[in-house]
């Protein structure tokens, strides 16, 4: 998960997740205090999604929580996360 942050130092970390097979969070740059380290990982990663601060937990929820689950527990209620 990238947040808030200068250059682009979480940038190829993110990458490396991604390409072992992991899921790439970022936080939004427009939601972002400082917004060049989420432009910088959105430029070399292509994250699954972008997400805001407000939306943050529900993003680590859904993509953590095993798809039958989650449909069970919140009613068959679909996230907009892409994980």
């Amino acid at each position: 998960m990238i947040l808030s942050g200068n250059d682009g130092d979480g940038a190829a970390g993110a990458a490396a997740v991604r390409a072992a097979g992991g899921v790439s969070l970022v936080q939004d740059p427009g939601d972002a205090l400082v917004s060049s380290m989420p432009i910088r990982a959105i430029e070399k990663d292509h994250p699954n999604s972008l997400v805001r601060t407000d939306a943050l937990l529900e993003a680590l929820i859904h993509c953590v929580t095993p798809l039958e689950l989650e449909r069970t527990a919140a009613g068959d209620r679909t996230s907009s996360v892409d994980c």
